[in-house]
Order: structure tokens, then sequence, then C-alpha cells
């Protein structure tokens, strides 16, 4: 046994304490496999990345950094990949997929002038950036919004997942790419068409019944509560100036 001399609570206590397996920890390790993962990730985490927690970060300040970085990842991306990267579009719907849209952090053009690939940036904190590095798979948080991808662009073969910490202290570690084919997820991505289209057609039912009611009844009243909430932010309902005579114009959808 070694016997370490140190004051309890002091910030070399906690440090040394954070390198180590305590009761707390081997209470998860011993109970709970999901938690015992966790536990692992964290105490790498804690040996590799400089603030390693995030307790002194409100959800703002994380959400800026992420934004910040976001900047300098696709940067890097870039010039070690020798591309053009286009940011800061909205990718709508193809009329199959007509409720479905996706802001990518990034798009690439093939020498036909499709978009064949993009890049999606995650620069995550602590935990989460020993889990995505030694782990050799798409983060199951994040396979929803790959797939959209998939299912908006309709050209897209593949996707590089990038990851990005400047806090790890090893600097070949900071950044780093995984990369997701079609072919990856197609099973996937063919269910959530599926789901995406029963959705469509369900929209357009109700859609059709709000027409029908509205068309002919004209309650301004009941024009209000859906103005308001009640179908508007499933509808995206965009409202027109309502006229004096009620015409059957005076609202419309915008599909």
């Amino acid at each position: 046994m070694n016997i370490i001399q140190i004051k309890q609570w002091t910030e070399e206590w906690q440090k040394l304490r954070s390198n180590f397996i305590t009761w707390t920890t081997l209470k998860n390790l011993l109970w709970w496999p999901k938690v015992r993962e966790k536990c692992i990730f964290e105490k790498i985490a804690n040996n590799i990345i400089n603030n390693a927690t995030t307790k002194d970060l409100n959800k703002n300040e994380i959400m800026q950094r992420g934004k910040d970085l976001e900047i300098k990842a696709r940067d890097i991306y870039m010039e070690n990949y020798k591309c053009e990267v286009e940011n800061d579009v909205f990718l709508e719907w193809t009329w199959e997929m007509k409720y479905l849209w996706i802001s990518p952090d990034g798009i690439i053009k093939d020498k036909s002038w499709k978009y064949t690939k993009a890049i999606e940036i995650k620069c995550p904190l602590g935990t989460n950036f020993t889990r995505y590095l030694l782990t050799n798979k798409l983060p199951d948080e994040y396979k929803t919004q790959i797939i959209t991808y998939f299912l908006v662009i309709e050209d897209l073969n593949n996707i590089d997942f990038i990851v990005y910490s400047p806090d790890c202290r090893y600097k070949d570690l900071r950044f780093f790419v995984r990369n997701f084919t079609r072919e990856d997820l197609q099973n996937d991505i063919d269910k959530a068409k599926e789901k995406v289209l029963i959705y469509n057609k369900d929209m357009e039912k109700i859609k059709e019944v709000i027409w029908e009611d509205y068309k002919f009844k004209n309650i301004l009243e009941d024009l209000e509560k859906v103005k308001y909430g009640m179908y508007n932010d499933k509808l995206k309902i965009t409202f027109c100036e309502v006229k004096n005579d009620f015409e059957d114009d005076y609202y419309n959808f915008n599909t």
C-alpha cells in the first residue's frame, strides 16, 4: 500500500482523486455497465483534456464555445483536405420529403457541381470527446441528424463527422474525422424515409380538414386560435393581412 500525505478537499487532492477509482466509482463499475463505460471515459478525459469538466460553464457559454470552435474546425478541415466547403446554407426538402430540412455545417460539390459530400462538426467537452475518440462509430445521439442529411441531399454519398477540441493536451488527437457513407446507413435511412412519408400524408390530411373548415366559416376568434398556437408550429402557416370583407384568400398555407 502506498500512502500519500495530502490535505482533503484541496485542489491538489481533487486532482489526484480524479485519476483513481473511489468507492463511488467502484459501485458504478460493479453494477451498471453503461455507467461503467462513462466512468472510464471520465477518467481518461481527466488525463488528456484540460478543464475536462463543464461545471463552470453555463448552457449559453457551452453553445457559444461550440459555435466559435466550429469555424476553426472548418478551416482546419479545408486546409487538410484541400477543398472548398460551403456553409451558412439552408437546404429545403424535396417534394417527397416536403416537411424536412437541414442547415448543414458544410457541403462540398464534386466536379459535376453536385453536392455529394457534407461535413458535420462537433466540439465536445470532456467525457464526450474521449467517447468519440475511443469509439469508432457514429454517436447514437447524432444518428438521426446524419440520416437527415442523406434524406434531404439526394446526391449525398458520404459525410465527414468532424470532432475538434483544442483542450486536448495531445496535439495529434485534437482534430479527427470519421467518415460515414450512404451505404453504411442505408437501412436506417430507409426506415426514416418511411416514417417521414407517413408524416407527410398525415399532415396533408390535417391541412385539408383545416382548410375546408375555415374556407366557409369566417370566425375571427377561431382564426386567432390557429394563428397563436393551435396549428402554426406544425403546419408552418403564414398569415396574410385579414381583409375587411373576409374573402376566401385571407390566409394561406406556406407549403
